[in-house]
């Protein structure tokens, strides 16, 4: 019900020339969490996800009020290499697994 009543008052407000902006509304970041997020972020070199349980927001959250506050994000680490077991079939030779 609420869906129709919206798309209805989206289409009124349409036909009168008004601009409707549908979405997210913007986020406005405050100089006290800008410089909360700097000194976590970039000072410290926090996680995203370490920010986020610092501040005890959602990692969503803290991507975007680090969008909104001009701070380029990192990017993220290189995953360091697993070793892998690799098979060799050789006929009569039981030990045929290897780690690579």
């Amino acid at each position: 019900m609420e869906i129709i009543i919206m798309a209805y008052i989206h289409k009124y407000l349409k036909a009168l020339g008004r601009e409707v902006k549908r979405g997210r509304p913007s986020v406005t970041v405050s100089a006290g969490t800008k410089r909360k997020l700097i000194r976590l972020y970039l000072d410290e070199g926090l996680s995203i996800r370490e920010v986020t349980a610092r501040l005890g927001i959602a990692s969503s959250s803290v991507r975007r009020r680090l969008k909104a506050a001009g701070i380029e994000r990192r990017s993220k680490a290189p995953r360091p290499m697993r070793k892998r077991k690799v098979s060799l079939h050789i006929k009569g030779d039981s030990s045929n697994t290897i780690l690579k």
